[in-house]
C-alpha cells in the first residue's frame, strides 16, 4: 500500500520540499548559478594598406546566452608594421548589436610616428567591457585598421603572427 505524506512527517511535501532525516519536509535552496561562455576568432592571413579608410581585419559574431549578459573582450593583434614616412597605424573595434547602433572605441592603438621610417610592433593587446543593452540579439565585433595619415603602409598580422578576439559572455540565473 501506500503511505499518507502527513504520516511521514511534519510541514508541507511537495515538489519544493524534501523529507529530512528529522521526518521534516523542508523548501530546497536554489542559489544562483553563474558561468562564462567563451566565444573566440582567429585570423592569420596578412592584411596592409595605404589608406586612412578603416579595414576589416577580423570578425566575431555571436547570439548572447541572455538579454542580460555581460562580455569582456580581449583582442590581441600580433606583427603590426608601419612603412614609409609620415604615417602610423590605427587600430579600432566596432561592436554592432543588430536592430541596433554601432558602438565604436577609439582607438586601440596607433603607432607611428611623423617624419619616422620603418617601425614594427611585436603585440597588441586590448580588452574592453562591454555592457549595452542587446536584447538577446546577435553582437558583431569587427577589428579594423588603416594608416593614419593616408602615406605610407600599414600592416598587421606581419611575420606569421596572429590575431585574435576572445568573448567571455557572464552568464548568471539570477539576472
Amino acid at each position: 500500500g501506500t503511505v499518507p505524506t502527513a504520516r511521514l512527517g511534519s510541514g508541507t511535501a511537495s515538489s519544493s520540499t524534501f523529507l529530512r532525516g528529522d521526518s521534516t519536509f523542508q523548501s530546497i535552496a536554489t542559489s544562483p548559478v553563474s558561468f562564462f561562455k567563451v566565444h573566440n576568432a582567429v585570423n592569420t592571413n596578412a592584411q596592409s594598406t595605404g589608406s586612412n579608410s578603416w579595414t576589416n581585419f577580423i570578425s566575431l559574431t555571436w547570439t548572447p546566452s541572455s538579454a542580460n549578459s555581460k562580455h569582456i573582450f580581449m583582442i590581441s593583434v600580433g606583427g603590426v608594421r608601419k612603412s614609409g614616412t609620415n604615417t602610423s597605424v590605427g587600430i579600432r573595434h566596432a561592436a554592432a548589436v543588430s536592430g541596433g547602433s554601432t558602438y565604436i572605441y577609439y582607438p586601440i592603438k596607433e603607432t607611428g610616428y611623423s617624419g619616422g621610417g620603418d617601425m614594427d610592433t611585436n603585440q597588441v593587446g586590448y580588452h574592453h567591457y562591454f555592457n549595452q543593452t542587446h536584447s538577446g540579439n546577435q553582437i558583431t565585433l569587427d577589428v579594423q585598421f588603416n594608416s593614419m595619415q593616408n602615406q605610407g603602409t600599414a600592416a598587421v598580422k606581419v611575420n606569421g603572427d596572429q590575431a585574435e578576439i576572445i568573448v567571455l559572455e557572464y552568464i548568471s540565473s539570477d539576472q
